[in-house]
């Protein structure tokens, strides 16, 4: 497999994902200073894992939490972090907690989204 591509039927390292990832991002012009948070299984509920061999599984979880910004003076980061299931269906217990943080954060919007209506 070349540098920076995936292949849905070969599995990958955690530490192979973070590179794909930091190579795509630098060959649309962005930047890191620090490479991404690649995190699979049980590795996943470990804030600011440092990916490794660890091979991604089919029917796991894979935290990805990844930020970088364009690769010119001054230019703001960006930040995003999302977590994946590998197989067809995510276990029941996973969808639950999924619906709980979806309506935690939709709630949170509705709570701020006045408040800067008001401070526009």
């Amino acid at each position: 497999m070349a540098e920076g591509q995936c292949d849905a039927n070969r599995p990958v390292t955690e530490r192979q994902l973070q590179q794909i990832i930091v190579t795509t991002i630098e060959g649309e012009g962005g930047m890191v200073e620090h490479p991404p948070i690649v995190a699979s299984g049980q590795n996943s509920i470990i804030p600011h894992h440092a990916p490794g061999e660890v091979l991604i599984r089919p029917d796991t979880l894979v935290l990805i939490d990844a930020w970088c910004k364009k690769n010119c003076p001054n230019a703001p980061y960006a930040d995003l972090t999302q977590v994946a299931f590998t197989g067809k269906q995510p276990p029941e217990i996973v969808q639950k907690i999924f619906h709980v943080v979806r309506e935690a954060q939709e709630t949170a919007i509705r709570f701020m989204t006045p408040a800067f209506r008001m401070a526009a």
